[in-house]
């Protein structure tokens, strides 16, 4: 996927004491029920006596577009349904099952629309759905409390379908959530580091996303069941204690969260924003302590130039999701968060914004502060990251240099890489989600050697960053990330182990902001010992860039910088026309590139003399701008070859989605 460019260039042990959690540290948050009569749902974010006014809110115009997606997808499952296929069913059970499948988001968005419309029509085919996945757990004689990570989604469709279902499938499912938050799962609360357990980083944020996942889930499902049987207050109060020091130490004071972007807008805070609204119904505040109202600035400097993506490292594809998270940070506090969310999602189009964010907290407004105005230069001290920037339009220069502290997850070897944005066009590139080792970063080897590759285990510091309004000077001791590896089980002791040790590895990166365009200088002083020794300069960039390079100078360049024909919106339609073409077969391309927007399916017809090209060959979506100009094989009625009579060929662009 990259094109490698180099130049030539002429037993520690560490021991970590732990406090256990106690049961009276963790047992200091008490945690009230909700304002809601035992054995009454819903009782997770609102009451029964608040349906009224949201089946109003749910039924009027600027819900409107949300509803209709609900729909589709109820009617679309709907279908399945009726087939009743026993075979579809028995996949359908075991995707039930499975970690991270969408099968649980389907039934919690069926029970939303049934309890929103009231239809009995809605109830039936959403419990029908959500008994499916009561089917495929064993019997009751068989299931007995394990530990679990607890499923927000099944949580709430049994709190929305409660009244719906007959009293043998709530007992079922409520069995089935108890066995989830039973004592199996509240003795592992401490112990392990994804249950706020000892973790390298000394803090509930190491493994940001895997914490919170275990807490809001797990404390979702406690809170479905509380005040009937299997319930485990106790379990319900640690959850909540575990969860609320995330929101301060998993997020740095300045908004940073210490995972790859994906999982931090993503995967990762799926449930943040349902646990924080579950826990206020019953008068539990986990905002006052918290670092969200930050997090839009570190979004801000995240994202590319041209915004909608971010540079894709640290197991990330720089994918920005609208989920539940951003959704409620832009209702929440507004302003940059609106743009974030904005940033985010298609909100013309009506979507993806989060239904139950939006239904139980409100719709963000459309209009929030952009980005201008912030701090052309930012470091992220307790996240490791520097961000500069030539300004704040689309081709301007976004420079970013890259540490992590030791105990963030999802990290590659690649303390003090850097990528840079620049004209449009993503130049200087991280190698993604799946090449982890040195080689595949902006670094420098020794005789081929790098960093070795151990997420949350390698150490680095960033010594200081000067930054004024015409430069920033970056200033990095990178030795302790070639020495040494943290090496051990999860629970501890680690030990230092030697890996790759220099007498000097000291990176400067300088940013200027030049009058005739910004000026990037990295200064790299490495040395392994007196011997002879191969130092690598390794500079990466996507395989759609063109490299070229002439001894110790190379050039990046785009493939395209003409005129383009622009089709967007249903409907629309491009031509090209060319007269007075030699009669004969011909194979033809187009350059294409996507619009700079959130990611979104779309669809494309291309004819060639009137003939169309199966969809299969003409898709080439939304988004990811940054992957830039590639080349779109012409296929019409599926064959590479193209006729040409009469001298006349037309090529038709038209925009389906």
């Amino acid at each position: 996927m990259f094109h490698k460019g180099f130049i030539m260039m002429t037993g520690i042990w560490l021991a970590l004491g732990f406090i256990p959690l106690s049961g009276a540290d963790i047992g200091r948050l008490q945690i009230p029920a909700a304002n809601v009569p035992p054995g009454e749902h819903p009782r997770l974010f609102f009451s029964k006596d608040d349906l009224k006014a949201l089946r109003e809110r749910a039924s009027s115009t600027e819900y409107a577009p949300y509803m209709t997606q609900l729909r589709k997808l109820s009617d679309s499952i709907g279908k399945l349904l009726e087939k009743n296929d026993a075979a579809e069913i028995e996949k359908l059970k075991k995707e039930s099952l499975g970690g991270w499948s969408k099968f649980a988001p389907n039934a919690r968005n069926l029970a939303l629309l049934a309890i929103l419309t009231d239809s009995p029509a809605d109830y039936e085919r959403a419990v029908k759905y959500f008994k499916i996945w009561l089917d495929a757990n064993p019997l009751d004689a068989e299931l007995k409390p394990a530990f679990s990570w607890g499923n927000g989604d099944y949580a709430i469709a049994y709190d929305l379908l409660f009244n719906a279902m007959t009293p043998e499938e709530r007992a079922r499912a409520r069995h089935i959530l108890a066995c989830m938050v039973g004592a199996p799962t509240a003795e592992a609360i401490g112990r392990d580091w994804y249950t706020g357990g000892p973790n390298l980083s000394m803090r509930i944020g190491g493994g940001a996303n895997w914490i919170e996942l275990f807490t809001a889930n797990s404390g979702l499902t406690a809170m479905a069941i509380e005040g009937e049987e299997g319930a485990n207050p106790e379990l319900l109060a640690k959850l909540a204690w575990m969860f609320r020091r995330f929101l301060s130490e998993g997020i740095s004071a300045d908004g940073a969260l210490y995972e790859g972007m994906s999982y931090a807008t993503g995967f990762g805070t799926h449930f943040t924003p349902q646990m924080i609204l579950a826990l206020k119904f019953r008068g539990i505040d986990t905002l006052s302590a918290s670092n969200l109202a930050k997090v839009a600035e570190w979004i801000a400097q995240e994202a590319l130039p041209w915004g909608y993506e971010a540079f894709d490292h640290n197991k990330s594809g720089g994918i920005f999701s609208a989920a539940p998270f951003a959704t409620f940070l832009a209702k929440e506090y507004g302003g940059l968060s609106v743009w974030m969310i904005n940033n985010f999602a298609l909100r013309k189009e009506g979507g993806e914004l989060d239904l139950l964010m939006c239904l139980v907290n409100g719709i963000p407004e459309k209009n929030g502060t952009g980005r201008e105005g912030r701090p052309l230069s930012k470091w992220f001290s307790s996240r490791g990251l520097v961000f500069c920037r030539s300004g704040w339009g689309m081709r301007d220069t976004q420079f970013m240099f890259i540490t992590n502290p030791v105990g963030m997850g999802h990290t590659h070897a690649d303390q003090g890489s850097f990528c840079i944005a620049s004209n449009g066009e993503y130049l200087a590139a991280d190698s993604g989600a799946r090449a982890y080792a040195s080689e595949f970063h902006n670094l420098v080897l020794v005789d081929g050697v790098g960093q070795p590759q151990r997420e949350g285990s390698v150490d680095s510091f960033i010594k200081s960053v000067d930054a004024n309004a015409y430069s920033t000077l970056i200033d990095t001791d990178l030795r302790l990330s070639y020495a040494r590896v943290a090496q051990g089980v999860h629970t501890g002791p680690w030990n230092w182990e030697v890996f790759n040790p220099l007498e000097e590895a000291e990176r400067k990166a300088l940013f200027v902001r030049g009058a005739s365009g910004p000026v990037i200088v990295i200064s790299d002083k490495f040395k392994k010992d007196s011997r002879d020794r191969l130092y690598e300069w390794g500079l990466h960039t996507p395989s759609d860039n063109v490299t070229s390079a002439n001894g110790r100078r190379f050039r990046f360049a785009g493939k395209f910088g003409g005129k383009y024909l622009h089709t967007l919106d249903p409907g629309k339609i491009s031509v090209l026309e060319k007269k007075n073409v030699p009669d004969g077969v011909y194979h033809g391309w187009l350059l294409v590139r996507s619009e700079p927007s959130p990611p979104v399916w779309a669809n494309n017809n291309v004819i060639v003399n009137g003939v169309p090209c199966p969809y299969t060959t003409t898709f080439f979506g939304r988004g990811n701008y940054r992957e830039g100009w590639k080349w779109l094989p012409l296929k019409p009625k599926g064959k590479t070859e193209i006729n040409v009579t009469g001298g006349n060929l037309s090529v038709k662009l038209e925009s389906v989605s």
